[in-house]
């Protein structure tokens, strides 16, 4: 099975829980982002899933394409006038060569065959374009025993039911050869008021809770939302930090 074919099997089960309870980027990377931008005709969104991150650039560029490998996901992703989806791997962007002013990837690049998507983004950015790799870290609450517990889970749902993959990310891809003239990034932050539904909501949303479930046929999160609860207020404040790579042809 190639590595496209399993994303697809993967994120095609959990793409209304993505839509609905995974962060969004904040309005300072996207800024920062674009200072950098020397043209801003057309930027393509890689692994676009429900079309999180590219529903933005809408607000900077003429037209925004946006490829991934499930068709549920595609199904659930937001609309705009100037964005179009497509069904493709990261691997072999369908547009002709020197196409792009702007590549981007969300929360996705340890899923790809790297070295033939940096390739690819090679062959279709134009003179001087840009790639930018984005991803967030894990979730942060406030109270220090919450974050423990949700830290603990997280261990547990990576060391046995995350792809191997998902270490690549947890190094913030530093692991990766980036062959790119890389601009130095600030951190970002996205901050929001949560109910523990709403955690719950973000933890199913995780491939690795999806295979919990399929595999032990049980729900992994029912014990960690009930000792949460004893912390847990009505709503409470949770963070993600925000990463990106920025790199010029």
């Amino acid at each position: 099975m190639y590595l496209y074919e399993m994303n697809s099997q993967i994120f095609s089960k959990q793409s209304d829980l993505y839509a609905k309870y995974r962060p969004r980027y904040p309005d300072t990377l996207y800024e920062f982002l674009m200072r950098y931008v020397s043209d801003n005709m057309r930027a393509c969104d890689c692994g676009t899933g429900t079309g999180i991150f590219a529903e933005k650039l809408t607000e900077y560029f003429q037209r925004v394409y946006a490829i991934d490998v499930s068709v549920k996901q595609l199904s659930n992703a937001v609309q705009r006038d100037n964005l179009c989806y497509s069904l493709s791997p990261a691997e072999t962007i369908p547009f002709n060569d020197a196409f792009f002013d702007l590549v981007t990837v969300a929360q996705a690049l340890h899923w790809f065959d790297t070295e033939l998507f940096f390739k690819e983004v090679k062959r279709v950015l134009r003179p001087n374009g840009l790639i930018a790799v984005i991803w967030y870290g894990r979730v942060k609450v406030e109270d220090n025993e919450a974050r423990k517990q949700i830290d603990r889970f997280y261990e547990l749902m990576f060391s046995n039911f995350f792809s191997s993959n998902r270490k690549l990310l947890d190094h913030g891809y530093r692991d990766i050869d980036f062959p790119f003239n890389e601009i130095v990034c600030p951190e970002f932050k996205s901050v929001y008021t949560w109910s523990l539904d709403d955690l719950r909501g973000y933890f199913y949303s995780w491939s690795a809770v999806q295979r919990y479930i399929d595999n032990c046929h049980k729900d992994p999160t029912e014990e960690i939302i009930a000792s949460l609860a004893s912390f847990w207020q009505k709503k409470e404040k949770v963070s993600f930090p925000m990463y990106m790579r920025l790199g010029r042809l």
